[in-house]
């Protein structure tokens, strides 16, 4: 059985395992996956948004691909930068302001949005600025869980036992905080980043959808998860598909762990 203990301390808190986690998400995951949705990294320009320590681009800049990356915190970027074994060029700033496509150079061929939309208060701000991103034939790798897929509240990272209870994070609001503040002793930090980092912002499928249409998205290929590749990787547990899309009614929303999309600009 996977140690799933060891891996949540190994990740959680400790950015150097965090990165060679990112790297073998986008060797074994991310990369694989785009060429089997026939996209090809040869000569590609590719920026990844919320970056982290950036392990992810290892695979891209492996296929000599020009790559860079943009994080909220001067910290956290330079540290991605004093770990990559290139030269890493990640720009600091919010991806959720308006005048994100000013400050960073456009026209990449691919921008990637991995587990990061769930947690941003403007998410159709920071659609419109990808617009301002892409070359006019660029595509948008976007991945997230749906905000009621059992573990959506981003349990598993609690040092508690109930991190294995699905579908916690539907209690009410208020409810929900003071379980993890007074009942599970969790840390006000985290607590905070679970509420009003994630409890707050998570996003549904159906909301996802709509949110593709209106900032002038379409779906090129999709692919979800009943247990997503990342959990693979993580924890040692086996892969599995989910046959059908998004649109597909109620299902995916409590049933698929993981949403992959490569989005194409409605031109």
């Amino acid at each position: 059985m996977p140690d799933v203990k060891y891996s949540q301390q190994r990740i959680h808190g400790n950015s150097e395992a965090y990165r060679n986690y990112e790297v073998r998400v986008g060797r074994e995951v991310v990369l694989p996956l785009l060429k089997k949705w026939e996209w090809s990294p040869t000569g590609k320009k590719i920026l990844e948004l919320g970056c982290a320590e950036a392990g992810l681009l290892d695979a891209f800049h492996d296929e000599g691909c020009e790559v860079a990356g943009v994080e909220l915190t001067e910290s956290r970027a330079a540290y991605a930068r004093k770990l990559a074994p290139y030269d890493l060029n990640v720009h600091v700033g919010d991806i959720t302001l308006p005048d994100l496509p000013e400050r960073i150079p456009g026209n990449w061929d691919l921008i990637i949005f991995r587990d990061v939309i769930e947690h941003l208060s403007d998410k159709e701000q920071t659609m419109r600025n990808i617009r301002g991103l892409l070359s006019t034939d660029g595509r948008l790798f976007l991945e997230t869980c749906p905000w009621y897929m059992p573990f959506g509240g981003h349990q598993q990272a609690m040092s508690s036992r109930f991190r294995f209870v699905p579908w916690l994070h539907l209690l009410p609001r208020n409810t929900y905080k003071n379980f993890l503040l007074n009942t599970l002793k969790q840390s006000p930090a985290l607590v905070e980043d679970m509420v009003e980092g994630t409890y707050d912002r998570g996003i549904t499928m159906r909301q996802l959808n709509l949110l593709v249409r209106q900032t002038g998205f379409s779906i090129d290929r999709e692919q979800l998860y009943f247990i997503n590749p990342a959990y693979r990787v993580r924890f040692g547990f086996p892969e599995i598909r989910w046959p059908f899309n998004s649109r597909f009614p109620l299902l995916p929303e409590f049933a698929a762990t993981s949403v992959a999309m490569l989005l194409k600009l409605k031109i």
